[in-house]
């Protein structure tokens, strides 16, 4: 039975270690599911023993296979962070903030995009890469912001919340921020 185009795709993983492309029949490497996802094909992978859901680990190695062969898309220095902010108590934040940076970041390509379509090819590189700058930027400093309010707050959870409600309007004008760009440009 096949699914439709719009239907992620099921892979299992069973106890040796090898992946199963349910809809084809097939093993597939980390490599074919790489190229899955660049196709625009979502995928979803779960464990062949108790079926639960192990699509993350397996998208978080596909990451970590992409960067130990010369093909680096992650700062050092955004690692680092990242590994620091993972155990903090205010990490609930990162992943909807990342979230927000890359659709941010996705939106301002297509729309350079169309505006350069005909020109000379190098022109959107060097605005992208801007672009990326000024995202990694808007990152450390949101990093920044939750660094320094961990560090100083204590461990009562009154502080914790206070934070919380400060970083989400730092958070709220970080979006404002980078919307009011977008319309600048424009």
């Amino acid at each position: 039975m096949t699914r439709s185009e719009g239907t992620p795709v099921l892979i299992r993983k069973y106890a040796n270690r090898r992946l199963y492309n349910v809809d084809k029949s097939c093993h597939v490497t980390l490599k074919d599911l790489a190229t899955l996802i660049r196709s625009g094909r979502d995928f979803i992978v779960h464990d062949a023993r108790d079926g639960s859901d192990i699509t993350r680990p397996i998208l978080t190695q596909i990451i970590f296979e992409q960067e130990s062969n010369d093909d680096h898309l992650f700062p050092v220095r955004f690692l680092q962070q990242l590994i620091r902010m993972h155990d903090d108590s205010l990490r609930g934040f990162i992943p909807g903030y990342l979230e927000m940076c890359l659709e941010s970041f996705i939106r301002e390509q297509e729309r350079i995009s169309q505006k350069v379509t005909g020109m000379w090819p190098a022109v959107p590189l060097d605005v992208l890469q801007k672009q990326a700058h000024q995202n990694f930027a808007i990152f450390d400093h949101f990093l920044s912001l939750f660094a320094s309010s961990a560090s100083s707050a204590s461990s009562a959870s009154s502080a914790s919340s206070a934070s919380s409600a400060s970083s989400g309007d730092d958070l709220s004008g970080l979006q404002e921020t980078e919307e009011a760009k977008a319309t600048e440009t424009d």
